[in-house]
């Protein structure tokens, strides 16, 4: 990062970069555990809402669908359920009537940076300990 930069934004960045890690994660999880035994595709979505929002993405519903495994008609039923929540909103397409954009609610950019930065804690927790044992784990420093 610049130092012109500010740390606020350089915050969000970094933070944006861990959860995309997270889905990053439970990507493979789906794909060495089957993805039907956990599947989550709400909280997959609004990751992948999170995701986008920090990087001033925009994100289709259809889009959306595809990168969380789900078919369009799942993504749609999803989506009205997030934003029944209160976590997702829908826009139509500027330049597409058939398409629709979703964006996350100020509640969902909240709920999702603090369980990041809880997991994120832990983490640094957990990697700590590992190294006051002095115990070596395979790839865990990585």
């Amino acid at each position: 990062f610049s130092p012109e930069v500010p740390e606020a934004q350089r915050c969000r960045s970094v933070l944006a970069a861990y959860v995309s890690r997270i889905r990053k994660l439970r990507t493979l999880r789906n794909e060495l555990c089957g993805t039907n035994l956990f599947r989550d595709a709400a909280w997959d979505m609004l990751l992948e809402m999170f995701i986008a929002h920090e990087r001033g993405e925009e994100l289709a519903i259809t889009s959306l669908g595809y990168s969380t495994g789900v078919p369009p008609s799942t993504a749609t039923r999803t989506v009205a359920r997030l934003e029944e929540s209160g976590l997702a909103t829908r826009v139509g397409h500027e330049e597409d009537t058939r398409r629709y954009i979703v964006k996350p609610t100020a509640k969902a950019i909240e709920t999702v940076e603090r369980l990041a930065l809880a997991l994120l804690e832990e983490s640094e927790a957990v990697l700590e300990l590992t190294q006051a044992a002095g115990v070596c784990c395979p790839n865990f420093d990585r």
